[in-house]
């Protein structure tokens, strides 16, 4: 599964010398990449955490998950959201 986090790399003075990391991306974010690279598992794995997280209305017109459309927990997912 891809994990995904942002460090800020701001100069010492503004950072107090530390770097600031951040988890930055929401599981449809991560779900859209994972689709791109092409692990659909992974991406599925993510959707199911944006579903719960009720981050999900665009599953159905998002062209980044255009890879998994064919597949049928695809269909089913959108049944499962009503869209």
């Amino acid at each position: 599964m891809v994990s995904l986090i942002m460090i800020d790399n701001r100069s010492p003075e503004v950072t107090g010398g530390q770097p600031i990391v951040a988890a930055a991306a929401q599981p449809f974010d991560l779900a859209a990449i994972c689709a791109s690279l092409g692990d659909r598992d992974a991406a599925f794995q993510w959707l199911d955490r944006a579903y719960e997280r009720h981050i999900i209305w665009f599953l159905k017109v998002h062209p980044a998950l255009d890879p998994l459309r064919g597949d049928p927990r695809y269909t089913e997912l959108l049944k499962k959201t009503g869209l």
